[in-house]
Formats: structure tokens, C-alpha cells, sequence
């Protein structure tokens, strides 16, 4: 209880902080919180639906270019649920290789965009939008995210999702229809990706293929992986894959690879107690 009193203070002083830093750090502080979001729209739809997804950079990614495309076709991003939840055909096993190979696709697609006036092979620039309104916005849509999350998990429908992870032949018996129940959750969790990849252009300005890598696609496994599959401690674990991302790669090229390489060899561990846990 005390380490998760503590965990939130230290995310809360991190929401405040940055408001008295130079542009730098704000952009920092706005870059982790983005990324913090979209760590928390991965991990619901791990924790509360059993589905792990290394293609969580498509609606973040896709959202992210229809911003940088025309402001206007914001409206659509909900429906980047429709390129990911396709894939849960294949299984729980399966999902999270055909989501990245997917999201792969999308980073080698991303490369033919091109748009008259607008951008091309090599990305868009996004409508200038001023950091400190971004920041802020993000905070509000942060603290959105959990409330929202929160509150569906609590919910009646919250339990029939739930139901549906546990059991879905047992969850179809007592009423409840899995296919309705998995596309409502994976709406969530796209959408609040959605927000996240908007968010990311307007901070930056700049929206380019890389938004689809790797780096991308893998973040919320490695922030979720280090930060104990629990919320806050995500969020956290968020800020530090970030901050040690940017203060270290000028001395060490691409750090963040390492920090991945660790977190994928510590899931190797705590996924095979998991699993040991639940055959005892």
C-alpha cells in the first residue's frame, strides 16, 4: 500500500513539475506522458481483455498521419479499431506477431504517403501548436484515460469483459456474447492509442514513418513489463524508458534497444511465473 501511495505521488509531482522547466524539458515531460497514455491504453486491453499487442503503434501511428493529413479527418480514428481487431482471428498466441508484423507493414507503407503540399516519403508536417497548450491537454486526457478505464472496469460491462478473458465458451454459456464485448474493449484501447498518436504529432510537429517502428510498437510491453503490469507503476516506468531514452542515446546510439532487450528478458521471467502460478 505505501509503494503505491508512493508511486502516485511521484507521477503526480512528474504532471507538475515540468510546467517550471525550459521548452526542453517540457518536451520531455509532454513526450513521457504521451507515451504514458498509450502505455495505458496497451495495458487495458492486456490485463482487461488477455489480449497482448505488439501492433499498438497502427492506431497511434494512423491517427498521428490523418492529424498531420487534415485536422478534419480526426473523426476517423476510432476507427483504427477495425485494422487491429481483425487480428484477434488468430488467437490469443498469435495476436501480438501478426499485430507487429501488421504494424511493420505499416512502417513500410508509411514510406509511399505522399500528399501534394503536405508531406511525403519522409513524413508531414503538423499544423504548429503551442507546447504548453499540448502539455496541459495532455495531463487533462491523461487523467481522462484513467477515469475512463477506472470506471469501465468497475462497471457491469467491465465484469462481462473480464468474463470473456477468463472464458469465453463459459462467458458465451451465461449469456454473454464475446464478439459484441472484445470489440467494445478493443475500442477503448484504440481509441485512447488514437488520442495518445494525435497528441505525439501536435507535440512535435512532425509526424514520419518511424512513428511505426519498433521503438513504437514495443514501448508499452517494455514500460508495462518494467512497471509490474500495474498502472501507476507503468506510468512511471513510462518517464524512465523516456528520460533514459533521450539523456543517454547521444552517448549510447539507440539505448532504447537496450532497455528493450532487458524488459524482454525479464517478461521471459515473470511470464513464466505467471504461468507456473496458475498450474499450482
Amino acid at each position: 500500500m505505501f509503494i503505491d501511495i508512493t508511486v502516485r505521488i511521484l507521477v503526480f509531482v512528474l504532471l507538475i513539475i515540468p510546467v517550471f522547466f525550459d521548452y526542453y524539458i517540457k518536451l520531455l515531460a509532454a513526450s513521457a506522458l504521451i507515451l504514458a497514455i498509450f502505455t495505458i491504453s496497451w495495458l487495458y486491453l492486456e490485463r482487461d481483455l488477455g489480449w497482448e499487442s505488439f501492433g499498438h503503434s497502427i492506431p497511434f501511428g494512423v491517427s498521428a498521419y490523418l492529424f498531420a493529413i487534415n485536422p478534419l479527418l480526426l473523426f476517423l480514428s476510432p476507427l483504427t479499431t477495425f485494422l487491429l481487431f481483425p487480428l484477434s482471428v488468430f488467437g490469443k498466441s498469435i495476436f501480438p506477431f501478426a499485430s507487429f508484423i501488421f504494424s511493420v507493414f505499416f512502417w513500410y507503407l508509411a514510406h509511399h504517403i505522399v500528399v501534394d503540399g503536405r508531406g511525403g516519403e519522409e513524413g508531414f508536417k503538423v499544423l504548429s501548436v503551442n507546447l504548453d497548450h499540448v502539455y496541459f491537454l495532455s495531463v487533462a486526457l491523461f487523467i481522462f484515460s484513467y477515469l475512463l478505464i477506472w470506471k469501465v472496469s468497475e462497471s457491469n460491462l467491465g465484469l462481462k469483459i473480464k468474463a470473456v478473458r477468463d472464458d469465453e465458451i463459459a462467458a458465451r454459456a451465461i449469456g454473454i456474447n464475446p464478439l459484441p464485448v472484445k470489440m467494445f474493449g478493443f475500442t477503448i484501447s484504440c481509441s485512447l492509442a488514437s488520442i495518445a498518436g494525435i497528441l505525439h504529432a501536435a507535440a512535435f510537429g512532425y509526424v514520419s514513418p518511424s512513428i511505426f517502428s519498433p521503438y513504437f510498437s514495443l514501448f508499452p510491453f517494455v514500460a508495462a513489463t518494467i512497471g509490474g503490469r500495474k498502472l501507476w507503476s507503468c506510468v512511471l516506468a513510462s518517464y524512465l524508458v523516456v528520460g533514459l531514452s533521450w539523456f543517454l542515446s547521444p552517448y549510447v546510439p539507440e539505448f532504447h534497444y537496450i532497455i528493450y532487450a532487458l524488459a524482454i528478458i525479464l517478461a521471459s521471467f515473470t511470464h513464466g511465473y505467471a504461468r507456473s502460478s496458475k498450474n499450482i
